[in-house]
């Protein structure tokens, strides 16, 4: 089990030490029995990237918004928030 911060940085649950870093901020995560998808913004978009268990990256993709607000799991999709200039929006990604 590991420990995710805000900055990117994973920690080992067990004794908190260091274990590796997603190289980027990270706005919102969430975990599955078999992966975790995390959002952040990056050039003025928003920027999911889903990886297994063992960081192995399965996917990524950009959505309009240039601010990342929230990912959550809803069914067999991720629902991603995030806002732009005058509206927050609501994006899905079906998990494959």
């Amino acid at each position: 089990t590991k420990v995710l911060l805000g900055s990117g940085d994973l920690y080992n649950s067990s004794d908190l030490t260091y274990n590796s870093s997603l190289s980027t901020n990270v706005e919102s995560v969430v975990w599955t029995n078999s992966e975790f998808a995390y959002i952040y913004t990056e050039d003025n978009k928003t920027v999911l990237q889903v990886y297994d268990n063992n960081f192995i990256n399965k996917d990524i993709k950009y959505y309009y918004g240039n601010i990342a607000l929230n990912i959550r799991k809803s069914g067999d999709k991720y629902i991603i928030l995030t806002k732009t200039l005058d509206a927050i929006v609501f994006s899905e990604y079906h998990i494959k």
